[in-house]
């Protein structure tokens, strides 16, 4: 072969591989979600699932806090059973939406102080203790301003409707009653807070006027997705491993989320549905769609059937009683954690694959 013809081969190889490169390019970004994409799902997201869901949150609480207000001026086991009804609708609301974990729930530490939870020091018991020392304490919005966290919430809240002395206890405007009358207020306002900011945050997510503070809508989407794919992490660490212990007989249930009120493995189950949701729920656009429009429909499929098996894992679970945790129980909680791993897993291959990088982890230390 001549000087010439090995010229024209080295040319024609160079154009090939030039040509393959631009094709594979041109496919990765026809794969690769656009940017218009994301906008639409942020935009599906926020107004589908976000918004509407602390709209659901401020009415549930504005019903815990008349029935606990109502408690108070009729302490009897009926309006005990009320209030602890609507504790548990109010409870399941939080946990419908508290995987958002960015923007108004977070200023000013709100999900702490709606939630403090694991308290894994038991500072609430304490703190508790300390409030009600003071009989003469008005638990109004200025006390709530400088207490700690762990006395403004869910858990401290369930500690006094779920009290083995309640409705005695909170009787005659006990402490107790007045504190509990000030707890469910100070997350009904809460939730109105947060849910009054969310426009805002909508408009900055969605690049709507001069407040938007995201150069790309995936970089907003990721906010949302991490609260997707870090979630199962949490959930099985927290709420499964952790009362579980290493073994049968190592098991300590009070260190599940709810057990005052029984609704632990009820809270999974909102927690599961909510992520599936957020998953494959919204509309016309899902994280579940733009996975089969990168081709990765196998994956999309997969998870789906994921979020499926895990809801009738939870579905099989008795809610636990008095503490006492089966070995049936112990064991299906086990597949459970089981399948919350995978299901971590694989949302985290998703989000490579769609390109989100999810960086630290924002659940780290809960």
């Amino acid at each position: 072969m001549n000087a010439v013809d090995t010229i024209g081969l080295s040319r024609h190889i160079r154009w090939i591989l030039t040509a393959s490169c631009l094709l594979i390019t041109n496919l990765a970004i026809a794969d690769t979600p656009t940017e218009q994409d994301w906008q639409q799902l942020n935009s599906a997201i926020i107004d589908q699932q976000v918004i509407p869901g602390y709209q659901q949150l401020v009415n549930s609480t504005a019903q815990l806090a008349a029935a606990t207000e109502q408690l108070c001026l009729q302490p009897d086991d009926q309006q005990l059973q009320l209030a602890q009804t609507r504790y548990r609708h109010a409870m399941t609301d939080w946990q419908s939406i508290k995987h958002i974990n960015f923007g108004p729930v977070t200023l000013l530490m709100r999900n702490f102080a709606l939630q403090y939870w694991p308290d894994k020091r038991n500072s609430g018991s304490s703190h508790l203790r300390d409030a009600l020392a003071d009989t003469s304490v008005q638990f109004d919005p200025e006390f709530f301003s400088h207490s700690p966290i762990s006395v403004k919430g869910f858990p401290a809240l369930e500690r006094l409707l779920f009290s083995d002395t309640a409705p005695d206890s909170l009787s005659d405007m006990s402490a107790e009653c007045r504190l509990a009358q000030g707890i469910a207020e100070y997350i009904h306002q809460t939730a109105v807070d947060i849910h009054s900011e969310w426009p805002n945050m909508r408009e900055r997510m969605l690049g709507a006027g001069d407040n938007n503070y995201f150069d790309l809508h995936a970089d907003a989407a990721t906010l949302l997705m991490k609260s997707l794919a870090e979630s199962p992490e949490a959930l099985r660490d927290n709420k499964v491993l952790a009362p579980l212990g290493n073994s049968y007989d190592r098991v300590r249930w009070q260190r599940s989320e709810s057990w005052r009120s029984e609704q632990s493995i009820s809270n999974l189950r909102t927690n599961l549905a909510a992520l599936h949701s957020l998953y494959s729920g919204t509309l016309p656009i899902s994280v579940r769609e733009l996975l089969v429009k990168a081709d990765e429909s196998a994956l999309a499929d997969t998870l789906e059937q994921h979020f499926i098996a895990l809801r009738a894992q939870l579905d099989s679970i008795d809610e636990v009683k008095q503490n006492r945790l089966s070995e049936t129980q112990y064991q299906q909680l086990l597949d459970v954690a089981d399948g919350l791993k995978q299901l971590h897993t694989d949302l985290g291959t998703a989000m490579y694959l769609l390109n989100i990088q999810l960086g630290f982890n924002s659940r780290d230390g809960d």
